[in-house]
């Protein structure tokens, strides 16, 4: 039996959701510029819930896969963290440069 996992593509529309609370920039690194990929947090590539779906860098997206070592990798939960305080950050920066506009 196959474990291989069935890959469901991302509405362009809630690709386009992520990547705009994102500022189409890593959640970890904070670089942008870099070329980005939605993330699956869960690595389940059927699951395009918005909660299970992040920005990440190429070189941040390849620590989420690495297995094994004295290093840790990019686990569910950590990346969650990032994301979750990114997202933040770019709310605040976009809410004060709204306020500065006004």
């Amino acid at each position: 039996m196959s474990s291989k996992k069935i890959r469901v593509p991302i509405p362009d529309d809630l690709a386009a959701q992520v990547m705009f609370e994102a500022d189409r920039t890593c959640c970890v690194c904070h670089q942008s510029g870099k070329h980005v990929q939605i993330h699956h947090i869960d690595e389940d590539p059927s699951n395009n819930e918005q909660e299970n779906l992040t920005v990440l860098c190429l070189e941040c997206h390849a620590l989420t896969q690495v297995t094994g070592g004295f290093g840790r990798r990019l686990n569910a939960s950590l990346v969650r963290l990032y994301r979750n305080h990114w997202l933040t950050v770019v709310r605040m920066r976009r809410d004060a440069e709204a306020l500065r506009s006004e």
